[in-house]
């Protein structure tokens, strides 16, 4: 039984991991478009860990505090509200919380709440970049 927890912990490492990864590419990726094209938005959904719980409407969105869980069918709604939400951008945190979903969504979206505020976009870049140059030299 240990060994499966150490298993499970050890592949939910991986995974948060490679999202952060791929959440400052695809920030990366979402900025330089943005230079270009003023209308252009990116969203990036950063939820906590994911329980097969039913869904409760109840939620903590934009930028939370600490590690948190929430139930799959509130990520799927708070997706499909943060899409619909005109001038949506950015990263959005999301956990099992007090607020009422739709009203959450709309007062962060509103406000223009960015849970990218404060990280270093010109680290990721250059993250990013480095790793394009080892993938080169790999294949060379």
């Amino acid at each position: 039984a240990a060994e499966t927890v150490k298993k499970a912990a050890d592949s939910l490492a991986v995974y948060s991991a490679a999202k952060l990864e791929a959440d400052e590419v695809l920030t990366v990726v979402g900025e330089e478009r943005r230079k270009k094209d003023a209308g252009f938005n990116y969203i990036i959904l950063r939820p906590g860990t994911l329980t097969d719980d039913a869904a409760k409407g109840k939620v903590t969105f934009g930028r939370t505090e600490g590690p948190g869980k929430v139930p799959r069918g509130d990520v799927a709604a708070a997706a499909a509200e943060v899409l619909g939400a005109e001038g949506a951008n950015g990263w959005y945190d999301l956990l099992e919380g007090e607020g009422e979903l739709k009203a959450e969504v709309q007062r962060v979206v509103k406000e223009g709440v960015d849970s990218v505020e404060g990280e270093d976009i010109e680290e990721m870049k250059g993250a990013l970049e480095r790793a394009i140059a080892r993938e080169k030299e790999v294949k060379a």
